[in-house]
């Protein structure tokens, strides 16, 4: 009886195996059609790198050199104009003190003058006036 159920296990092994066979040549033709597609899909991504996204990247980091190039140029411009508008600064603060110092001293003075000039002239109006009015009276 061992022998029979022996012989009946290999029988349905054997059946098994053939039965199988079909589905591991289509697995292999599976298998070979996968690496196909993956070494197409990889040889067009090498292509795409190539072609299109290194030229990219190239044209990228130029571009990126010349705002780079622009922005000194802009910073060298802008350091300029602000060592320029210093300088007005100054002059206008010179200029001020300037007038300050000299012109407004002279402007008291001549204000001071003109005072003395006006109250001088009415002391002498007033005096007049008063002779006049004795010399009527």
């Amino acid at each position: 009886m061992v022998p029979a159920a022996i012989l009946i296990i290999a029988i349905a092994f054997a059946v098994a195996v053939l039965a199988l066979i079909p589905a591991i040549i289509q697995l292999r033709s599976t298998l070979k059609s996968i690496e196909s597609t993956l070494n197409d899909l990889n040889s067009s991504v090498k292509t795409l790198i190539n072609v299109e996204v290194m030229p990219l990247v190239g044209s990228v980091r130029n571009t990126i050199e010349e705002v780079n190039g622009i922005v000194a140029t802009a910073k060298t411009g802008v350091e300029k104009i602000d060592g320029t508008v210093g300088a007005v600064t100054g002059t206008v603060n010179g200029i001020n003190a300037i007038i300050d110092e000299k012109i407004r001293g002279s402007l008291i003075d001549v204000a001071a003058y003109l005072e003395g000039v006006k109250v001088g002239v009415q002391t002498l109006v007033g005096n007049l006036r008063s002779w006049k009015k004795k010399e009527v009276a």
